[in-house]
């Protein structure tokens, strides 16, 4: 005889935890700078590295 309960015996997950409230307060606030659209292309001219002209 093992003391493994039955499948059926198995906890059904209601009332195993309360239902988490979403935090209103965003992970992220947006800054004033530059958005990604306008780093990207900064980025690729700087690794192309200096033009020789």
């Amino acid at each position: 005889m093992t003391d493994t309960p039955a499948p059926h015996e198995w906890p059904t997950g209601s009332g195993l935890r309360t239902q988490m409230e979403p935090d209103p307060t965003p992970l992220h606030e947006p800054e004033p700078g530059l958005l990604d659209e306008e780093i990207l292309p900064l980025e690729e001219d700087w690794l192309r590295g200096p033009k020789n002209a």
